[in-house]
């Protein structure tokens, strides 16, 4: 690990650190995680330690290829720990306060208005489920944070209680543990939302209601609580903003064109498009427009072909989609490479192990004399081994 990635590996680990025994650091990354929504926690904490009061960061090529700006002469890219296969790069992204442009159209960042309320209210009832009759906005949107936390918890906490070791949570039963988790998971994810529809979260939500954010005290918790809050801000702000984004349509065109008819079927276009909900992408700007099997096992000296990698990255892709944080975890620590050689070191030799064992006990057809009947059972027999390591090992 050369000299730079570890100084944002340290980095990484001090933002982490200070968060969680500082509520009101916490309040200031969250509020940093607001505008850069579309980037997972790990990005997110180190956007925050570096440039915590950006609001949409984009890579030089989307800033110069797709939004026509460039970044100023000496301007500082933030750095992101990228992991490149067999080693860790850093790729940079720069804030739009470190760009310029002689286009004289601004950059479209989405923004809540007044007229905004009831159409996103009605939006987020639909998402999110129904809030009291007459709840007035912010409360509708601390309502549906607290039904999209309660809807998605389960799932963030069975990763959750695996990675309890050394943390103040480590005694706790699971129920208690759930219990913390979806206080400060519901407080965070208002907080952002709150944040990025302009409000002043802090007149909502105190320093009291962010302290249990201290009992995620260890890096690894603390990555599964951020990539929870994370995914669960990201599904509400997506929803907030495509709804913005096709009311500003039809304002626009509403203005071009009073035909009442034309009105009544974009209002049918505003409820239909606001449903949608994007996939996260591999550029996360904030709001910036423009078959499974295991190879055979082999020495690890042979590595370097992508079937002699598979393993890896069958690991590796299982965590960043299925276990986020400790995907987040892993990377931030400079530990994943580490997690990874270990996985596909073991993998490899509990299929020569197995396969060797089942031989003894279950000897194949003679090669010689059956090579039809030796080569389906030697396939059936590796597949059946693969299976269980697959279940056992690599997506557990």
């Amino acid at each position: 690990m050369t000299s730079k990635i570890q100084h944002i590996v340290d980095l990484s680990v001090h933002a982490a650190r200070t968060v969680v025994e500082h509520p009101d650091r916490w309040a200031d990354f969250l509020s940093t995680a607001a505008w850069n929504y579309k980037y997972p926690f790990q990005d997110q904490l180190l956007i925050y330690a570096q440039r915590p009061d950006a609001t949409a960061c984009a890579s030089i090529d989307v800033w110069n290829k797709r939004l026509n700006r460039w970044v100023k002469r000496g301007a500082k890219g933030i750095a992101l720990i990228e992991d490149r296969g067999n080693h860790f790069g850093l790729r940079h992204v720069f804030d739009i306060s470190d760009t310029q442009s002689r286009d004289p159209r601004p950059v479209s960042l989405w923004r809540m208005e007044p007229g905004d309320i009831a159409v996103v209210t009605e939006t987020l009832n639909n998402a999110f489920g129904e809030q009291e009759p007459d709840a007035a906005w912010p409360n509708a949107l601390l309502s549906a944070a607290r039904n999209a936390v309660d809807d998605n918890s389960s799932d963030y906490v069975d990763l959750l209680v695996r990675e309890l070791e050394g943390s103040l949570l480590e005694e706790l039963e699971r129920q208690p543990v759930e219990v913390l988790f979806r206080q400060i998971a519901y407080h965070s994810v208002a907080y952002m939302a709150l944040t990025r529809c302009g409000m002043n979260a802090s007149h909502y939500i105190g320093r009291e209601d962010l302290s249990g954010i201290g009992n995620f005290n260890t890096l690894p918790a603390l990555s599964q609580l951020g990539a929870a809050i994370s995914d669960i801000a990201e599904m509400m702000l997506r929803e907030i903003e495509s709804t913005i984004r096709v009311q500003r349509r039809v304002e626009r065109q509403t203005s071009q064109a009073r035909d009442v008819r034309t009105v009544a079927r974009e209002t049918a276009l505003t409820q239909n498009e606001a449903k949608r909900l994007p996939e996260r992408t591999d550029e996360h700007g904030s709001d910036l427009h423009p078959s499974r099997g295991l190879s055979a096992a082999r020495p690890d000296t042979d590595r370097g072909s992508s079937t002699d990698r598979q393993v890896w990255m069958l690991r590796k892709n299982y965590l960043k989609t299925e276990k986020k944080g400790t995907y987040a975890s892993l990377l931030l620590s400079g530990e994943l490479h580490q997690h990874l050689t270990e996985i596909d070191r073991s993998a490899r030799t509990q299929l020569e192990q197995t396969m060797n064992e089942l031989l003894r006990l279950h000897p194949a057809p003679d090669k010689a004399s059956d090579p039809l009947g030796w080569t389906g059972y030697m396939n059936s027999l590796k597949q059946q081994v693969e299976e269980t390591i697959l279940t056992e090992l690599i997506y557990n």
